[in-house]
């Protein structure tokens, strides 16, 4: 315990001595903190995703209201998967989603 405290007493004299220690010891870090905090925004906005809507039911439309309303996503409405697919690979899309067919009855199920 001598030992380290011993050591912690030695490096503490050096970085007192040394202007360039004493610079990044004690100023770096606060320039760094707000530079990241303003800097990176982690808030995802716009995400652009396709939405295939194969069901009329009103349930599949209000999932798909759903998508269209949140700031997060930007949502291309698609009526077959091949038109989002070709998106998606020519780098148009993110993502898509495909709401089926049988959406509301298997909504109803539970499924």
């Amino acid at each position: 315990m001598r030992r380290l405290l011993a050591l912690i007493r030695k490096e503490s004299y050096q970085i007192l001595r040394d202007p360039a220690a004493l610079l990044i010891t004690f100023a770096l870090p606060p320039i760094l903190l707000f530079l990241f905090a303003f800097a990176v925004s982690l808030d995802v906005q716009g995400v652009r995703v396709g939405v295939v809507l194969e069901s009329d039911s009103p349930q599949a439309r209000s999932l798909a209201a759903a998508f269209a309303a949140t700031p997060f996503l930007q949502v291309t409405p698609a009526r077959h998967r091949e038109d989002v697919e070709d998106r998606l690979v020519a780098g148009e899309l993110k993502a898509f989603a495909v709401i089926p067919a049988d959406f509301d009855t298997r909504l109803l199920q539970g499924q």
